[in-house]
């Protein structure tokens, strides 16, 4: 029988490889995703103006340096 260990190993990884794939579905530019059964249509231009604007707010320098 598998150990806790190894299962624990085994959903974590997998767990892992899901949020990577995620995250590359979110980078991509694609307008229609189709995947099996499943069909995403996304509005790539307004999340692009949203990452740009998170990265402006994230890189802004801030007003005030602490010493």
């Amino acid at each position: 029988m598998l150990s806790e260990v190894f299962l624990t190993t085994l959903s974590v990884s997998g767990f892992a490889f899901l949020g990577a794939v995620l995250g590359v579905c979110y980078k991509s530019k694609c307008k229609t995703i189709e995947c099996c059964c499943i069909k995403v249509v996304r509005d790539v231009d307004g999340e692009e103006v949203i990452d740009r604007a998170v990265i402006d707010l994230t890189n802004r320098a801030p007003e005030h340096e602490l010493t």
